[in-house]
């Protein structure tokens, strides 16, 4: 039946873009981390750090232009005091 085909084609489709929702939101998580472990850090400094963490190596300097920005507007990187243990969990040894 050529109608099953299709529904499963948008089911798919709808599966990827919540991962993809969800990929984002991980991704403003970890730059917020990362802000609040480097306050001042650019969003091409941000860019540098995450790609030296597990499981970010292949992450785009402009995803993570725009997670810093959302990060920001949603101010989270201003929140200091909740996120001081987890900004200070994934701080890259120098």
């Amino acid at each position: 039946w050529l109608g099953t085909g299709a529904r499963a084609q948008r089911e798919s489709t709808c599966t990827c873009r919540m991962a993809d929702a969800m990929d984002e939101e991980a991704l403003i998580d970890a730059v917020a981390v990362l802000k609040l472990a480097n306050p001042g850090a650019t969003a091409k400094e941000v860019h540098d750090l995450l790609t030296k963490l597990d499981g970010w190596a292949d992450e785009s300097l402009s995803r993570v232009k725009k997670a810093c920005s959302k990060a920001g507007k949603r101010g989270l990187t201003e929140k200091q005091e909740q996120c001081t243990g987890a900004a200070e969990a994934i701080r890259p040894e120098a």
